[in-house]
């Protein structure tokens, strides 16, 4: 066999491998990464439809009392709740609608509620049919899932779902017989069953759920409202009289179920954010196995040159590039074809392999050093760069500064509007700064909605001017979908025997000040204490 034979053959073979482990782990890792989607996407349908399922449950209570007794007040609760009913089923999509037979009578059973052609125990029978049918819509799709770990938090929520909806059945139910002035027995007894499957479904929501929704939601049960309304309940149970009016119930319930459905509002965001560590992990795996995979196409490129080269004396510059690039890790080398035949094909195909490689190398440490919701630079990126012009300036003298700032009320931010609104705000806020910088300036994500801005060669006044600047310009700005948005900033400078730590220290505590001084303000930290130190700095610590 010649050697043009034996490199065809075996560089076929390393070319077959290659593509069949390239072939085999793309489809697992895209099987995998289409399965965390289309988890998510579960995830949204049920958001929206326990949203659905919320907003029927009020609707239903209100109906019944409607019945019981019509009036002005009683008219336009209904019509208020019908139009958040109609706000919740347009977020569905055609397809989940579709599957929901008993919404499609909606308008039927509200035209019959609005004439009195209905009895209350027709109308609650209605809506709690629909709801059930949400429930079980929900529950299939956690049960739906693939993941054992993330099933389990999903049924979970599901059973949450089931007992407001149980507390719901109650609120209607005891509503109707405040509005008529008493309570029978036959409601007493339905009230008992509904308060039986109540406390069942709480019980697997608290075994199978995280310990941080088991927690919200015993909080949220030890709130005295929510205990005036079990107290209520016991207190029909045990007919020990105590009516309330319809009124004064609807309130007081309605008031522990929405506590309830701010539990569950958590639950949901804790799952949501879990599917997407999930797929956030599957992509990671995947640019992995694609990286091993290259490392295994160099090695048999590696070992078919080192098979011939007692062979081909014509070999040897390019195995010794080769082993250049290998030892090295010097991707961007590249080997000179000192000719058009073979070798000079497989130089080139080399080439392009190590273009491929450079590329792949550059993405990687590109993804390690930034974050991805904004674009700043992440803390270990940072510290490499921090500790690099630290050696410079210790050479060649000059100074450093840092600022420290984060978005007031941020918290709020996300509890009110929601944590796609939140990171809205986060990308757009590292956009401005960034167009305000100067291109040697570095923006860092240093934890949540905590950033820093390293200024290499400026002193701490520079530092606390260009924070000002930036303070005035973030006041002014209108970000999309919130209020007004306001930041607090802490400055400090490098002083001989400074760490990073220290740096930061000062900058953290400058930033603490701003907060305790009243937030959307720029506060200097100082390592001198003297007063001409602080009274140069701006005053007594801070910009106005």
């Amino acid at each position: 066999m010649t050697i043009k034979a034996r490199i065809l053959l075996l560089g076929l073979l390393a070319i077959g491998s290659l593509l069949y482990i390239l072939g085999a782990q793309f489809a697992a890792d895209s099987r995998e990464y289409a399965g965390k989607h289309a988890l998510f996407a579960r995830m949204e349908a049920a958001e929206k439809l326990s949203g659905l399922v919320h907003e029927l449950q009020k609707e239903r209570g209100i109906s019944a009392g409607y019945l019981v007794i019509r009036s002005k007040n009683n008219e336009d609760a209904i019509d208020a709740q019908r139009a958040a009913t109609d706000r919740a089923k347009a977020l569905l999509d055609s397809d989940t609608a579709q599957h929901l037979e008993n919404l499609a009578k909606l308008a039927e059973v509200r035209e019959m509620v609005s004439g009195h052609r209905t009895m209350p125990l027709d109308s609650f029978g209605y809506y709690t049919l629909s709801i059930v049918e949400i429930l079980d819509r929900i529950n299939a799709l956690a049960l739906d899932s693939d993941t054992p770990a993330l099933k389990g938090k999903l049924s979970a929520h599901a059973h949450l779902l089931y007992a407001k909806e149980y507390l719901g059945e109650i609120r209607g139910s005891l509503n109707e017989s405040f509005s008529q002035g008493s309570v029978d027995r036959e409601r007493v007894a339905t009230v008992g069953r509904l308060l039986g499957m109540h406390q069942y479904h709480s019980k697997i929501f608290l075994r199978d759920t995280t310990p941080a929704a088991a927690d919200a939601f015993r909080a949220t049960l030890a709130q005295p409202g929510v205990q005036a309304v079990f107290g209520i309940i016991q207190s029909v149970l045990s007919e020990r009289g105590g009516v309330v009016t319809s009124e004064e119930w609807m309130a007081a319930a309605s008031y522990a179920i929405d506590q309830l459905r701010e539990v569950e509002n958590q639950s949901a965001a804790h799952l949501r954010q879990q599917i997407k560590s999930e797929i956030a992990a599957a992509k990671q795996r995947f640019l992995l196995n694609g990286i091993v995979t290259l490392g295994v196409l160099l090695t048999l490129v590696f070992l078919a040159g080192s098979a011939i080269f007692h062979l081909l004396h014509a070999l040897n510059m390019l195995l010794a590039n080769i082993a250049h690039t290998v030892n090295t890790r010097d991707f961007s080398n590249r080997i000179r074809p000192r000719s058009s035949d073979g070798i000079g094909a497989i130089s080139r195909n080399f080439n392009e392999l190590l273009a491929v490689a450079e590329r792949l190398i550059k993405e990687k440490d590109y993804l390690a050093s930034t974050d991805s919701l904004t674009g700043a630079y992440n803390r270990r990126k940072f510290t490499e760069l921090f500790a690099s012009e630290l050696q410079r300036k210790l050479r060649y003298s000059g100074r450093l500064a840092l600022i420290m700032f984060d978005i007031d009320h941020f918290k709020h931010v996300n509890d009110e509007f929601g944590h796609a609104a939140g990171d809205a705000v986060l990308r757009e806020m590292a956009r401005l700064v960034h167009d305000l910088i100067r291109a040697n300036d570095v923006l860092v994500r240093w934890g949540g909605e905590e950033f820093l801005i390293f200024l290499p060669q400026n002193g701490y006044e520079a530092a606390a001017a260009l924070a000002e600047k930036l303070r005035c310009t973030i006041e002014d700005y209108r970000f999309p979908g919130v209020p007004k948005v306001t930041v607090s900033f802490g400055v400090s400078e490098y002083v001989a025997g400074d760490t990073l730590e220290s740096l930061c220290a000062r900058a953290d505590n400058a930033l603490y000040r701003a907060k305790q001084e009243g937030r959307n303000r720029v506060c200097v930290g100082l390592a001198d204490a003297d007063p001409m130190a602080m009274e140069a700095a701006g005053g007594p610590t801070r910009l106005p």
